[in-house]
């Protein structure tokens, strides 16, 4: 048939949309097609427990329980015979999504031992033992980190890792040496990564808060050497950072998304080039402590940043109006879509927050007016938004094309938003018809059910585009709740939710 019908392509596109019992049963039944079935079967496996499967001899089949096998290694030398069975499925692997263990279709769970890793970590050749592997998500224990070598190949264009099950309970985080020494490893394999891996594309590594500094800095210093070779890097997730390899990710000419923790010192980021971050479109800052040093490093830009998306967090609450302003600076109204900004409390000392000054007022968020093409707009803050009717209403008039508006789901004091002005912003977010959530902190109590009413004879509005209503916890309903839950079912037209 010729090859302009694209009926091998047509082919492909069928088998990728079956389920792997039914593309085990096509690559075994379907003489024509069985390599095809085969090898997509073999593209993402799970973990490594198919390919041990193919040699029964070298490793051991244990089953924990009746859902539940292990496979570990029998310690009989693997012949140069075993090494090409293991070449043969290894070659079409694409793509490990947990290495040492992964749920079957049937729900079985079917993991590898340590033992199996050190099998196969010393293949007697030079060439890559998995040389298609494009896709790697590190979800397995600190042990098996020395693994990693071996899965460093000229096609691997994405590494993820969950260091979840590396990290135990808090206080034994500088105490777990096996963590550190993970780290240790992961950073002597990263500082080759540019050299093994040139066509790297996603890179996320999330740094343990409780590692010892001497550690912290060999994973900085590592990732620091290899960032500047990995040119078509497009995603990058690491922290901390120093203010190096913020120079270096500057420079990198395809990188669309960073999530990094900014270093507290960032004197010398006046010096990014003038070309810094080209195509840079999403952005993650986070910090330890206040916005400070966010709100520097965006002053420090050269030029304004095309980003769509910015979020940021920090764990001391301040200085909001200063980073709004730096935003509206430096960042272009015309792109951003998706702003959102997170303060964490860590201090047990609560007082502060019920400090007069302490409160979040519309003041301190109207520097993000500027963006009037807003989307998604969040704040995040156990500070309590002090917003009246007429704030409200200017947001509102402000940032039109809004479909998900958080102000404070957290909050400790009342808010000024009344049913009425809350009613007068479902009118003017109706003429759109875009807004989709809203959470917010309400004040059912400033009037009666009968104000209410009379100042509405034809009744309550209805925003037929709304799906989600999110209701701080400072929210005051007082003898109004019943009253206040019809209204809010109204707007939806379904029944209210408070959050």
């Amino acid at each position: 048939m010729h090859r302009a019908l694209r009926v091998t392509e047509l082919l492909q596109m069928i088998l990728e949309c079956l389920a792997p019992r039914d593309l085990a049963a096509v690559s075994t039944t379907c003489r024509d097609i069985s390599l095809m079935a085969s090898d997509l079967l073999w593209e993402a496996p799970g973990s490594l427990a198919p390919l041990v499967r193919q040699l029964p001899t070298k490793f051991k089949r244990l089953e924990i329980d009746p859902i539940t096998t292990i496979y570990l290694f029998r310690y009989d030398p693997l012949t140069a015979e075993d090494w090409a069975v293991i070449i043969r499925f290894a070659k079409r692997i694409k793509c490990f999504n947990n290495l040492t263990g992964s749920k079957s279709e049937g729900g079985r769970y079917d993991s590898v031992g340590l033992s199996v890793l050190e099998a196969l970590c010393d293949p007697p050749y030079s060439n890559p033992l998995f040389p298609r592997l494009q896709s790697l998500h590190w979800r397995d224990r600190d042990e098996g980190i020395f693994f990693l070598p071996v899965l460093m190949s000229g096609s691997l264009k994405h590494l993820r890792f969950d260091v979840t099950p590396w990290i135990g309970e808090p206080h034994m985080w500088r105490a777990n040496s096996t963590i550190s020494e993970a780290y240790d490893k992961a950073a002597s394999v990263f500082n080759d990564m540019g050299k093994h891996c040139p066509s790297l594309k996603t890179f996320v590594l999330p740094c343990d808060p409780g590692l010892a500094d001497e550690c912290t800095a060999r994973c900085v210093s590592a990732i620091r050497n290899a960032v500047p070779s990995l040119k078509h890097l497009r995603h990058f997730e690491f922290d901390p950072i120093d203010i190096n390899v913020l120079h270096h990710l500057s420079a990198l000419p395809c990188l669309r998304t960073m999530t990094v923790t900014l270093p507290d010192e960032l004197q010398h980021a006046e010096q990014l080039d003038d070309s810094a971050f080209p195509m840079l479109d999403c952005m993650k800052l986070q910090h330890s402590g206040s916005l400070k040093p966010c709100t520097d490093f965006l002053r420090a830009l050269p030029r304004q940043l095309l980003l769509s998306h910015l979020s940021v967090s920090s764990h001391v609450p301040g200085g909001l109006k200063e980073f709004l302003e730096a935003v509206r600076d430096k960042c272009c109204s015309a792109t951003l879509r998706e702003l959102s900004i997170n303060e964490d409390w860590e201090n047990e000392d609560l007082t502060q927050l019920f400090a007069p000054g302490f409160n979040l007022t519309a003041d301190d968020i109207r520097p993000s007016y500027a963006f009037r093409l807003l989307n998604n707009f969040t704040i995040n803050t156990w500070r309590s938004v002090k917003f009246n009717d007429d704030n409200l209403l200017e947001l509102v008039d402000a940032l039109q094309d809004l479909v998900s508006l958080k102000l404070n789901p957290y909050g400790w004091n009342g808010s000024g938003i009344t049913l009425e002005g809350l009613s007068r912003a479902v009118e003017r977010w109706n003429r759109r018809k875009r807004l989709e959530v809203l959470g917010l902190a309400l004040d059912a109590t400033a009037m009666t059910a009968t104000e209410f009413l009379a100042l509405r004879p034809r009744g309550v509005p209805s925003l037929s585009s709304l799906k989600k209503f999110h209701f701080a916890p400072d929210s005051d309903f007082g003898e109004n709740s019943y009253f206040t839950d019809l209204c809010l079912g109204q707007f939806m037209n379904v029944k209210g939710r408070r959050v």
